[in-house]
């Protein structure tokens, strides 16, 4: 049998190495706010709810003037009562 890779486009490498983090050890040290938004967007396409809330909370406390809107467009995007 041959095996071919499993291209997540849209998941960044590094984005995807915390999902696994997160799913192996039921932890998750910090990261910046850039990686939190991305995570999130992962945790949700993957269906990992806990790992959701855990980026919506470090979201939430991160939030600036300046980047309110994005926060906003991904609550948006992504169902996030907790961020609206």
């Amino acid at each position: 049998s041959s095996s071919a890779p499993i291209v997540l486009e849209d998941v960044r490498h590094p984005i995807f190495l915390l999902l696994l983090e997160y799913l192996y050890t039921d932890e998750l040290g910090s990261f910046p706010l850039d990686a939190a938004m991305e995570l999130f967007v992962a945790a949700d396409r993957f269906d990992v709810p806990r790992l959701r809330s855990i980026c919506e909370r470090r979201m939430l406390g991160s939030m600036t003037v300046d980047n309110v809107a994005t926060v906003f467009h991904a609550a948006d995007l992504h169902s996030a009562q907790s961020l609206r």
